[in-house]
């Protein structure tokens, strides 16, 4: 009897060690129910089911249509990518996505992510020596008035998806189509106050014209796809607040929301 029970024993251990080698673990984020302020968010123009958010200091999530839930896209060991500063869509290519990643307002950690799935793996493009500040504006000069997270600091250029348009703290508006390049210097400048550009934006239906709302300074716009900017604040000091820009669906007006003089509106940008 006690012979059979070992034997027993025996083949029972082995069907459970075989049946615990086959199965197939499915590793997945656990759910921790708190990641930060989410501080904006973009929907695809081709397909409102592609949806990305964006936090201070807890990552970048996409919406999960199938399973109808946000999803963390960002998996890195680095604890600076977490902090996101902008999210950049390509208005056509619905796979490509780009992220401005510094969450403690430190230049020496600050990078681009850019992903052509999705979200589901990332290249690390490193910046040059400028910082975005997505959770460390706030701790920055005591006088700045630039504290918070709005706006949306990186754009895709509409007739390159490789040509992304950033703007920083401290150190004005760059490009980079492989090499980093700055941009109107002479227009768009430095600042020692923690200041920065809030919002970069292609216009909708002529991509050559590209506005930049630079909070402490006002509003810019190239209509030569970069080669020169102006100022076109009109002589209205309140629009030095601005914080965010944002096109009507036609582009026939421009929105500028300011930080503490309300919105303004821009009609006809494209001349005006």
């Amino acid at each position: 009897m006690k012979k059979i029970l070992v034997s027993l024993f025996y083949i029972l251990s082995l069907q459970l060690i075989n049946s615990q080698t086959q199965l197939d673990y499915n590793w997945d984020n656990v759910k921790v129910g708190g990641g930060g302020y989410i501080t904006g968010m973009k929907i695809h123009p081709l397909d409102a089911d592609i949806m990305y958010w964006r936090t201070d200091v807890g990552g970048a999530y996409k919406w999960d249509a199938a399973n109808s839930r946000m999803r963390q896209i960002i998996n890195s060991k680095n604890k600076n990518h977490y902090g996101i500063a902008g999210i950049a869509l390509h208005p056509t290519n619905k796979d490509l996505i780009y992220l401005a990643v510094d969450e403690g307002n430190n230049a020496s950690n600050s990078a681009i992510l850019k992903s052509t799935n999705r979200g589901e793996s990332w290249t690390v493009i490193p910046t040059q020596n400028f910082k975005f500040g997505a959770n460390g504006g706030r701790v920055g000069d005591p006088n700045s008035d630039d504290r918070d997270r709005e706006g949306n600091v990186i754009a895709v250029n509409p007739n390159d998806e490789n040509e992304i348009w950033v703007g920083s703290r401290e150190k004005g508006l760059w490009k980079y189509n492989g090499t980093w390049s700055r941009m109107a210097q002479n227009v768009i400048p430095d600042n020692n106050s923690e200041q920065s550009i809030r919002s970069v934006v292609f216009h909708p239906q002529n991509p050559s014209h590209i506005y930049v709302g630079y909070f402490g300074h006002g509003i810019y716009r190239s209509t030569n796809g970069g080669g020169s900017f102006q100022q076109i604040n009109g002589g209205d000091w309140q629009l030095n607040q601005v914080s965010d820009l944002s096109f009507s669906l036609n582009g026939t007006k421009l929105y500028a929301a300011c930080r503490k003089q309300g919105i303004y509106r821009l009609d006809n940008p494209l001349t005006n």
